[in-house]
């Protein structure tokens, strides 16, 4: 079934939407392994799920009523404010708009209590710029990944295959319970849908066939790409671990394989 997002702001509408169900799936995901990796992963979502919570809030001058974004994209509005543990004040005061849908009067009364922090780029992540030719332009690269995202292309370094969010999340677990490596795995929760992207070693997807995926062209198409956290609703499920280790294109297509069987037995 499709969802249509009947909305005077189906912008605003999709991105509530989207981020509401890729936060559910990540705490999905938490409780199904429990371990600091990916605890630390779900913290960084919360956080940038609440700053896009206020400016969203800001944008429409109040919480996000079924009037302006409908009952959907209102539902995941709660389900963001009620992660924002990070910044109590903020989520008081949300929740507090949400009961009587008042106008919020300034910006700054959205400002976080928590002092921001900028994270210095990981070595893990470097590797990243190996994607990028020339190789005098790979410094530029590692400059914006450290300061929140970039496009690389696609075929150079990695190959990428993508799926719904809700499948690849699904997949992980079948990649390690076969004891299979996992390479970087990116959750982009921005409207119009919620994507997963999975990277692959360069050349390896060229007659990819697998249910539920596509395999990013490789002529001019680009990834864009974050750093240690998350940036413009994107964030590593799997992160760099320096080595460059891949998925393998047969290991994702069993798992995948896996999965549409589970949907369909379902």
């Amino acid at each position: 079934m499709i969802i249509q997002l009947e909305s005077p702001l189906p912008g605003v509408a999709a991105e509530l939407a989207c981020r509401g169900s890729a936060a559910q799936m990540m705490r999905a995901l938490l409780t199904a392994h429990p371990n600091a990796a990916t605890a630390h992963q779900v913290a960084f979502a919360d956080q940038d799920d609440t700053e896009t919570l206020k400016r969203l809030i800001h944008k429409l001058g109040g919480w996000p009523t079924l009037a302006p974004v409908g009952e959907l994209a209102s539902s995941a509005a709660l389900v963001l404010a009620e992660r924002a543990i990070a910044e109590r004040e903020f989520q008081r005061r949300a929740l507090a708009r949400k009961a009587s849908s008042s106008p919020i009067p300034t910006p700054c009364a959205l400002e976080s209590t928590v002092p921001s922090t900028t994270l210095s780029l990981p070595p893990a992540y470097a590797w990243l710029a190996l994607a990028v030719e020339p190789p005098e332009l790979r410094a530029m690269a590692l400059q914006e990944l450290d300061s929140g995202q970039t496009a690389l292309p696609v075929g150079t370094a990695f190959d990428v295959v993508r799926t719904a969010a809700a499948t690849g999340l699904e997949a992980i677990p079948h990649l390690q319970h076969a004891g299979e490596q996992i390479g970087p795995v990116l959750l982009a929760s921005t409207a119009p849908a919620c994507r997963t992207y999975f990277l692959l070693p360069p050349g390896s997807t060229e007659r990819w066939r697998a249910p539920g995926s596509r395999a990013l062209p490789k002529q001019g198409d680009r990834l864009t790409v974050p750093g240690s956290g998350p940036c413009g609703g994107r964030i590593w499920l799997v992160p760099p671990d320096g080595r460059g280790v891949l998925t393998a294109p047969d290991a994702l297509a069993a798992a995948l394989q896996r999965v549409a069987e589970q949907v369909a037995a379902a």
